[in-house]
């Protein structure tokens, strides 16, 4: 399982992933938040069996929180459905107080 953990106090944030017990992650500092960024993009699906396949193209949706002053951006989500990613993000923004932009 992907993991986001943001630590305000000592201002740095973990990406880690999380399988049988056993994280591996990497730190990041950070000065403050500027701002959560969610991005649409097209994919390519297929799915199906021997007999039946079916293609098709999707919208998929990416949150991420942006730093002031750095590159580096913190990946929060994905999703299929804006509004489930939406609520996802202002539930973050909320608490770092940080302001968010649909791109």
């Amino acid at each position: 399982h992907y993991r986001l953990e943001i630590n305000l106090k000592e201002k740095y944030f973990k990406e880690y992933l999380w399988i049988f017990g056993f994280r591996k992650s990497k730190k990041y500092h950070f000065q403050e938040f500027s701002k959560i960024v969610i991005n649409s993009s097209k994919r390519n699906f297929e799915y199906g069996d021997i007999a039946v396949r079916r293609y098709g193209v999707e919208e998929s949706y990416k949150a991420f929180l942006k730093f002031s002053g750095q590159d580096e951006t913190a990946f929060i989500g994905e999703s299929k459905n804006l509004k489930t990613l939406e609520i996802k993000a202002n539930r973050i923004m909320e608490k770092l107080g940080v302001s968010k932009t649909i791109v």
